[in-house]
């Protein structure tokens, strides 16, 4: 559990924690699938869910896929795809046969917004009025300054960092372990904010944050850290008032 008392610092991961895409991708890609007459019941696409975590955590299967497709956007895309189709239940020709059409569809008509979560904003601000410092770590390959601009959440974290000014991706402990170095903070002062088990909880745990995951539609009811439905619980578990 969380010791509110040691902790100074709450750190968010950005996508799906404090931002998301409306509507939903993963919703998306299974309401078309199930449109071309795949049958994927709720289990599976729970079951996707999980997988697609587990997959864009620095697993060997993307460092497998991004080598091995380097240069070739469409393809990997079309690859990930069919990946995603397995995830779901389907065959390996149910796979083959509808991984490239999904994956053009996806492309021509999936234009989603990019939307902060609900309440967000405010639980950045509860937290800093508190007294907490508050920050953002999260596995993007390229600098967010201006995605944080255009979210307009510049002002309400006190540092923002991504993979590539880090050298290095979650759950790798180094991600972790360099902006603790760089804050000059030590492990126990932090809590980790995440949606994604396998690189937000894991990451945290081995590098000695105190995680916390964002849990929304009841993926992990097996971990032994605290989980939320949404942002504005993390100001429960570190007993801090909403900002009025």
């Amino acid at each position: 559990m969380l010791e509110p008392q040691k902790i100074n610092t709450v750190v968010f991961d950005l996508d799906d924690t404090l931002r998301h895409s409306i509507p939903d991708g993963n919703a998306h890609f299974v309401a078309r699938a199930r449109e071309l007459g795949l049958s994927i019941d709720d289990e599976a696409h729970r079951a996707a869910r999980r997988w697609v975590h587990q997959y864009w955590a620095n697993s060997p299967e993307l460092l497998e896929d991004v080598q091995s497709f380097e240069g070739m956007e469409e393809a990997f895309w079309v690859n990930y795809g069919r990946r995603h189709l397995l995830a779901l239940g389907r065959s390996e020709q149910d796979a083959d046969a509808h991984a490239a059409q999904l994956q053009a569809y996806m492309r021509e008509h999936y234009d989603p917004a990019d939307e902060l979560k609900e309440g967000a904003r405010e639980t950045l601000r509860a937290l800093k009025a508190e007294g907490y410092q508050v920050g953002l770590l999260t596995n993007r390959s390229r600098p967010i300054y201006e995605v944080m601009h255009k979210l307009d959440l510049d002002l309400d974290l006190d540092f923002f960092l991504a993979a590539a000014q880090l050298g290095a991706f979650k759950p790798q402990p180094q991600i972790f372990t360099a902006m603790l170095d760089l804050l000059q903070l030590q492990p126990e002062q932090v809590a980790y904010v995440g949606d994604n088990y396998y690189a937000d909880i894991i990451g945290a745990q081995r590098t000695g944050l105190s995680p916390v995951l964002i849990d929304p539609h009841g993926l992990y009811p097996e971990v032994d850290v605290p989980v939320i439905q949404a942002v504005p619980e993390v100001l429960n578990l570190l007993q801090v008032e909403p900002v009025s």
